[in-house]
């Protein structure tokens, strides 16, 4: 740790300055690279700061000299902090400029709860190592601490037993609330943060004691908000996860090296074999997942003549889909899809069929990456929730009006609207619009429309307008 103490001194101000700003800018990059990262790692990273400078740092006499160095510390540590916390910002204002923040607002979820089965099939292993660790620690503790060492806290007794009613409190109303997997996390969350405290610690260690209370809490914290707007509570648990999983994983691999390193003070035999047998089966469970999903992965499948192949589109030439009771053979789309692959250069917007959400739609824009006049509708609206759904809506209608309309002065307004410059007339648009408003291609006395491709019941109109 010497060579941290020697960073800190004020003499080095310009490494200090440098790994500041290194400091402030990789985690400032969190908000346009991952926005729900950035309040998490930036609250690890001023923790981290604050008590590195508390713990190492010599301020010079001159600053704030009417104050004792307790106090010089702890209000240039905290000065400090909220400044790498505004450089962070700062840096990347160009994106919170123009950010459209969506979702905004923190409601409490009511729905359903993490069963523990759950729990423990996701975390188990992580759980298991940590507990491991932090009885092990628990125990040196006591065997090193005398019990005389327990008097300087008896002034504090009833400062203690509300603190400990208030935990209990909490504990019963989560798992009243449904809350299961508190019976797991509050313990251990609450142990690593009155562990921090203990003198004579290691930086390492109070490190990752840190990571496992902060891993825990948001594993806790799913489980009782959501954001507003979410998809149930899909996304709040999917990116919090996240962060839980990297803290949950440095520490749980920290703790284990040190009850690898720690076995052998362990004086039962049985205790060490029945804890790494354990400790086998679990990881050869981990292992297993990878193997099995793959597996079934690769089993489901939407035909049973579709070849082993890292090609995605494959699967199109040996398919069938049903559309509103009418069977489509998706190889037709397959065979336009890599006619336009080869032979349309440029990415020129153009116009296919709408449909909900994970049905047939889109096909032609998802294959072929070219512009369309709209995606899927819920996901074009979530990703845009700060507009008006409106917008949305108007393409989704835009696109039912320009297939079904029989007038042609309208059509060629919307092609105007959009750019449109290539219309997909497929299996698809055939059964979901009417076959009247396709007369309107056929009947082109303008030589507006200009058909390029044609197999059997998909073509492929090129817009001429304007030229």
């Amino acid at each position: 740790m010497s060579s941290i103490k020697n960073r800190l001194i004020f003499e080095n101000a310009w490494e200090i300055g440098i790994n500041y700003f290194v400091g402030a800018l990789l985690v400032g990059a969190l908000r346009p690279t991952n926005t729900w990262d950035y309040p998490v790692f930036l609250v690890i990273a001023c923790l981290s700061i604050l008590f590195s400078f508390l713990k190492y740092s010599n301020p010079k006499k001159d600053l704030f000299p009417s104050l004792d160095i307790k106090t010089k510390k702890i209000l240039s540590g905290v000065l400090l902090i909220t400044g790498f916390g505004l450089l962070s910002y700062i840096l990347f204002n160009s994106f919170s400029k123009w950010y459209g923040q969506g979702y905004s607002k923190i409601a409490f979820w009511s729905g359903d709860k993490t069963p523990l089965g759950s729990f423990l099939t996701h975390w188990g292993l992580f759980i298991f190592i940590i507990y491991s660790w932090m009885i092990t620690e628990i125990v040196e503790w006591m065997k090193a601490t005398p019990l005389s060492a327990l008097n300087r806290f008896y002034s504090f007794r009833i400062l203690i037993l509300f603190g400990f009613t208030i935990v209990i409190a909490v504990l019963i109303i989560l798992v009243w609330q449904s809350v299961a997997v508190s019976l797991l996390i509050i313990p251990v969350a609450v142990l690593s943060l009155l562990m921090m405290f203990r003198k004579n610690l290691s930086d390492e260690k109070r490190f990752m004691l840190l990571l496992i209370s902060i891993g825990m809490g948001l594993i806790l914290l799913v489980e009782v908000i959501v954001l507003s707007g979410d998809i149930g509570r899909m996304n709040t648990v999917f990116k919090f996860y996240l962060q839980a999983w990297s803290c949950l994983a440095i520490s749980a691999s920290w703790c284990l090296i040190s009850l690898v390193k720690r076995r052998k003070k362990w004086k039962k035999q049985s205790v060490i074999s029945g804890w790494t047998t354990f400790l086998v089966l679990l990881i050869l469970s981990v292992i297993l997942f990878p193997i099995i999903a793959s597996v079934d992965k690769i089993n489901d499948r939407i035909a049973e003549k579709i070849p082993l192949t890292l090609d995605g589109m494959e699967y199109m030439k040996y398919s069938t889909y049903d559309e509103e009771d009418q069977l489509m053979d998706l190889n037709e789309d397959y065979q336009l899809i890599r006619w336009m692959q080869d032979n349309i250069l440029g990415t020129p917007i153009i116009i296919e069929g709408h449909v909900p959400e994970y049905r047939w739609g889109n096909r032609i824009s998802v294959y072929t990456g070219l512009p369309g006049v709209i995606g899927w509708n819920w996901h074009q609206r979530q990703q845009r929730a700060i507009n008006p759904s409106d917008w949305v809506f108007e393409r989704v209608n835009d696109v039912e009006t320009f297939y079904s309309t029989e007038d042609i002065s309208q059509t060629k307004k919307l092609i105007s609207k959009y750019n449109i410059e290539y219309i997909i007339i497929g299996q698809l648009e055939n059964i979901i619009y009417p076959q009247k408003g396709f007369e309107k291609f056929r009947q082109d006395s303008e030589g507006v429309f200009d058909e390029i491709y044609i197999s059997d019941n998909t073509s492929i109109i090129r817009v001429v307008l304007g030229e």
